[in-house]
C-alpha cells in the first residue's frame, strides 16, 4: 500500500522570529517549521523530502551577501532540503554580518503536483553599537543660555553596529549630559 500523495502545505513557525547578526550579542539562528500534509488531511510520512529557499536579507537578491545561510553551509547557502518527521519539516536559519528582514520558501513535490508555501518575514537585527559608527546633530549650535532663558536645540543621536547596520540591539540606552546649562 503506497501513502496517500501530498495535499499540502503550510508555514507553522520561525522560533526565534527576531534574530541577531553573527557575533552580536543574541541568539544568531532560528528553528523554521513547515507542517505537510496528504490528501486526506493527516501529516505525511516521515522523510518525505521538502526544498527551501531563502530571501533577504540583501533586498531579495541571491546570492546571500552578508553570510547568512540555510540549512548546513556550504556552497549553497540560499538552498536547503529537509526530511519530514510526522509531517514536519525545520530548516535552520542562520544570520550573517547584514541586518535585514529574511524569508524562506518551502516546496514539496508529489507526482507533477509541487505545493509551495512561504514563511512569515524573519527579521535579522543589528548588533551593539559601535562608537565608529556613533554621530550627534543639532538643530542649533551654540545656545546663548547665560544671556537668554528657555532657549532649546534638537540633539539626535545616530548609532549603528560595527558593520553599520542601523537597527541595533532593541533596548539599547544613549545617555546625554551638557558640561554647562
Amino acid at each position: 500500500i503506497s501513502a496517500p500523495s501530498t495535499g499540502s502545505l503550510e508555514f507553522v513557525s520561525a522560533t526565534p522570529q527576531v534574530i541577531g547578526i553573527n557575533g552580536g550579542g543574541q541568539t544568531a539562528s532560528a528553528a523554521v517549521k513547515f507542517l505537510v500534509k496528504d490528501i486526506n488531511g493527516n501529516p505525511v510520512v516521515d522523510g518525505t523530502s521538502v526544498s527551501f529557499v531563502m530571501t533577504g536579507p540583501s533586498g531579495g537578491k541571491l546570492p546571500a551577501n552578508g553570510g547568512e545561510y540555510i540549512g548546513d553551509l556550504d556552497s549553497t547557502p540560499t538552498t536547503a532540503t529537509a526530511s519530514t518527521v510526522a509531517g514536519n519539516a525545520t530548516v535552520i536559519l542562520n544570520s550573517g554580518s547584514v541586518a535585514g528582514p529574511v524569508t524562506l520558501k518551502a516546496s514539496v513535490t508529489s507526482g507533477s503536483q509541487t505545493s509551495t508555501a512561504s514563511s512569515a518575514v524573519i527579521s535579522i537585527g543589528g548588533g551593539v553599537p559601535s562608537a565608529a559608527h556613533f554621530n550627534l546633530a543639532t538643530t542649533k549650535f551654540n545656545l546663548p543660555g547665560l544671556v537668554k532663558s528657555d532657549s532649546q536645540a534638537t540633539i539626535s543621536a545616530y548609532i549603528a553596529d560595527r558593520f553599520g547596520n542601523y537597527n541595533v540591539l532593541t533596548g539599547t540606552s544613549v545617555s546625554f549630559y551638557t558640561e554647562a546649562g
